[in-house]
């Protein structure tokens, strides 16, 4: 058994250098194997958390592009006009040059964005009135008559429970 490629390290210093001599060009910052490996990257790339080479805060911007096989960070140099420190923005679409990602999450994601996947209480209402309308009580039956349930119930208190 092999042992995995060891992932080559990134200097963030000369990637923002990079940067800051190509403002407003989007440039690759590096490889990551998880996405939320990018995803920390990211944020620290916007904020300039624990990353000084980055500073000041918000004078970066950092998308990520989803492969099959790992996650690749992309960020552009915005310059100091622009430096407004964003914590929980999810990132934005990845610049053109990106690699179309093939994960499952993207796919769905984009299907809830565009209105394909109702979630929470009232698209589960959605989804089960439409059901309903198209296949009658053939899917789950006639609902329960509570007038019914009561009259079994006390019948069976009044019997002490034996059939």
């Amino acid at each position: 058994m092999s042992r995995p490629k060891k992932r080559r390290q990134i200097c963030h210093a000369e990637v923002a250098a990079r940067l800051r001599n190509q403002p407003d060009v989007w440039g690759e910052v590096g490889e990551y194997p998880g996405l939320k490996s990018a995803e920390d990257v990211v944020r620290r790339i916007r904020t300039a958390r624990q990353a000084p080479m980055y500073q000041p805060a918000g004078s970066f911007e950092a998308r990520i592009a989803g492969t099959e096989l790992y996650t690749l960070v992309f960020a552009r140099y915005v310059g100091h006009t622009a430096a407004v420190q964003v914590l929980d923005e999810r990132p934005a679409t990845p610049p053109a040059t990106h690699i179309p990602s093939g994960r499952d999450c993207d796919r769905v994601l984009g299907q809830i964005a565009r209105g394909e996947v109702q979630a929470g209480p009232e698209g589960a209402r959605r989804i089960a009135a439409r059901h309903q309308e198209a296949y009658g009580n053939a899917v789950w039956g006639p609902g329960p008559d509570p007038d019914a349930a009561w009259a079994d119930a006390l019948a069976g208190l009044s019997t002490g429970g034996a059939e």
